[in-house]
């Protein structure tokens, strides 16, 4: 059976996949998990309709948008580390430098399809 609720309180946690470029045309693909929080249409626009305004005030770089928009559901993740192997724990400015990084935008592409999946139910491939 189907419940539908207006809300969804309880974030979801799912798995992100990074595909990065390899020399030789290869890609190699990492995997680390999103805690995700789930909008409904209305939290979307709204945070949509900030961002706009948001950008035209502070005229923001496309990864400063993205950045603000991840962060506005994204509220955690795991299996994230540094060359140290050290776990990175999660923070606006950790999710900035790892979507500045050299491999930002395979970062933001992934975070973002993640979301499409989570809001379409889209089963998680593993």
């Amino acid at each position: 059976m189907f419940v539908f609720r207006k809300e969804i309180d309880q974030p979801v946690t799912w798995p992100v996949f990074i595909e990065m470029a390899q020399d030789g045309g290869k890609v190699k693909k990492v995997e680390f998990k999103g805690k995700f929080l789930r909008l409904n249409n209305e939290q979307r626009k709204k945070i949509d309709e900030e961002l706009d305004d948001i950008s035209r005030k502070e005229g923001e770089d496309y990864i400063d948008a993205a950045v603000l928009r991840i962060s506005r559901f994204m509220v955690g993740w795991s299996d994230i580390v540094d060359e140290d192997n050290k776990p990175i724990e999660y923070s606006q400015e950790a999710l900035r430098e790892i979507a500045k990084g050299p491999v930002g935008m395979a970062f933001i592409t992934a975070v973002t399809r993640a979301v499409t999946e989570i809001d379409a139910g889209i089963k998680a491939k593993n």
